[in-house]
C-alpha cells in the first residue's frame, strides 16, 4: 500500500510539473526555464534511486545530449563577435538535460498527455485574448488599426509574432487531432467548443501576419482535412471543405488590410535597405547567402 501510495504521489508531481512546463510556453521565457528545471527533478524522482542510476547509465542515453553540450561551449570560446554569451550557454543547457530525463520516465498515459496539452491550449487562448483586449485598449487611445497585427499585436505579451503563431498553429493541430483523429466519442457542446478554438487560433494567426506560419497552417490544414475525410469515409466532402478552406484563406488575405499589405511587400528580389525588412525572401535570401560565406571561411570552427 505504501509503494502505490508513493507512485501515486510521484505520479501527481510529475503532471504538476508536465502542467507548469506546457503552461508557461507562451509565457515569458525565464518563468518557462524555472519549470522546465522543476520538470528535470519530477522525472528523476518517478522510480526509486536504483532503477534511475541503472537507466542513466546507459551510455547511448547522453552521446547526443553532451556532444550537442559540449558544441555550445565550444561555441562560445571560438565566437569572435562577442555575440555568443554565457547566458546563451545557460538558456541552451536545458537541452542537455530534458531529453534525458524524458527518456528515463515511466511511460506517460494518454490522459496525462491529454491534460497537459489541454493546459498548454487554455493558456495560449488566455494570452491571445489578453493581447486583443490590450490592443483594443491602445486602438481607442491611437486610432492606429495596425496594433491588431504582427508584432504590435504580440508585443503587448512581451512575446514574439512569430512564436505566438507556433503556439497558436500547434493548439489548432492537438484540437483537430483529440476531436477528430483519435478514436473517441465527443458530446456537441464539445465539437462546439473544440471548432470554436480552432477558428479563434486561425484567426489569430491570420492577425499575427506570419507568413511563413500562415504557409505552414495552411498545409497542415489541408493534410488533417484530407486525412480526417479518408478515416472517416467521406472523402469527397473533405475535398470539398479544402476548397473552402482555400476559399477563405484567399478572401481572409484579400480583405485583410495589414496582411494583403505585407504579402504584396513580398518579392524576389535582393536585400537592398530596410525598405526591404517586410520582405521575408528577400531576407532570407541575406541571410542564407551570408551564412554560405561564412561556413566557407571557418568551416570548422565556425563564428
Amino acid at each position: 500500500a505504501m509503494l502505490i501510495a508513493k507512485k501515486s504521489t510521484r505520479q501527481k508531481i510529475l503532471l504538476a510539473a508536465l502542467i507548469a512546463a506546457s503552461g508557461t510556453i507562451p509565457l515569458l521565457n525565464n518563468i518557462n526555464s524555472i519549470a522546465l528545471i522543476i520538470l528535470v527533478f519530477a522525472c528523476l524522482i518517478q522510480e526509486p534511486w536504483s532503477v534511475t542510476k541503472q537507466k542513466l547509465s546507459v551510455p547511448g542515453l547522453w552521446a547526443l545530449p553532451v556532444i550537442y553540450f559540449l558544441w555550445i561551449c565550444c561555441s562560445y570560446f571560438w565566437d569572435s563577435t562577442g555575440g555568443f554569451l554565457v547566458r546563451d550557454v545557460e538558456r541552451y543547457a536545458m537541452l542537455f538535460f530534458i531529453p534525458v530525463a524524458l527518456a528515463i520516465v515511466p511511460r506517460i498515459s494518454p490522459r496525462i498527455i491529454k491534460m497537459v496539452l489541454t493546459v498548454f491550449i487554455g493558456v495560449t487562448i488566455t494570452v491571445c485574448s489578453i493581447c486583443l483586449i490590450k490592443s483594443y485598449i491602445e486602438y481607442q487611445a491611437t486610432q492606429d488599426y495596425r496594433v491588431f497585427f504582427y508584432h504590435y499585436l504580440a508585443s503587448q505579451m512581451d512575446l514574439n509574432a512569430i512564436f505566438l503563431s507556433n503556439y497558436c498553429l500547434a493548439g489548432i493541430i492537438w484540437l483537430l487531432y483529440y476531436t477528430f483523429i483519435l478514436p473517441q466519442s465527443h458530446s456537441r457542446p464539445a465539437y462546439v467548443k473544440n471548432i470554436a478554438g480552432c477558428i479563434f487560433l486561425f484567426a489569430m494567426i491570420l492577425m499575427l501576419s506570419s507568413k511563413l506560419i500562415i504557409f505552414l497552417t495552411f498545409l497542415l490544414l489541408l493534410f488533417f482535412i484530407l486525412i480526417i475525410g479518408y478515416k472517416r469515409g467521406y472523402f469527397l466532402r473533405t475535398v470539398f471543405m479544402a476548397l473552402v478552406l482555400i476559399a477563405s484563406v484567399l478572401v481572409a488575405v484579400n480583405n485583410i488590410e495589414y496582411l494583403k499589405w505585407r504579402i504584396n511587400e513580398t518579392s524576389f528580389k535582393k536585400y537592398e535597405s530596410q525598405a526591404d525588412d517586410q520582405n521575408g525572401l528577400s531576407i532570407r535570401r541575406l541571410m542564407w547567402s551570408t551564412a554560405w560565406n561564412l561556413i566557407k571561411e571557418k568551416p570548422i570552427l565556425g563564428y
